[in-house]
């Protein structure tokens, strides 16, 4: 009974720290898209990856979420592109920059 009585609550405390780990990292995230559009604003396109940020601009551009995985960005031909990261419960998080949001899918 006292096992089970610590999984629970052990298990009970986790669910608002995972929830703050989820919400930390979209505000992480969001910092990775100012610093995209601002590289845009600066050199006319985005840039092609990452560490173009890391490297003209001097930035500390956010690698890791608070979940521990790490942040993804795609630049696409037609002059887009994407930010996202993988979730503790095995969705991913994509930014939608046109509604300003983060859209789960699986």
């Amino acid at each position: 009974m006292i096992s089970f009585t610590q999984l629970l609550i052990i298990w009970l405390l986790s669910i608002p720290v995972r929830n703050w780990q989820i919400e930390y990292s979209k505000e992480k995230g969001i910092d990775i898209v100012e610093l995209v559009e601002k590289y845009k604003m600066n050199y006319g396109d985005y840039p092609k990856s990452l560490s173009e940020i890391d490297q003209k601009m001097k930035s500390d551009v956010p690698k890791w979420t608070a979940l521990g995985t790490k942040y993804s960005y795609k630049f696409f031909e037609n002059g887009n592109y994407s930010i996202g990261f993988k979730s503790y419960y095995g969705y991913n998080l994509q930014y939608n920059k046109l509604n300003k949001e983060w859209i789960a899918y699986d």
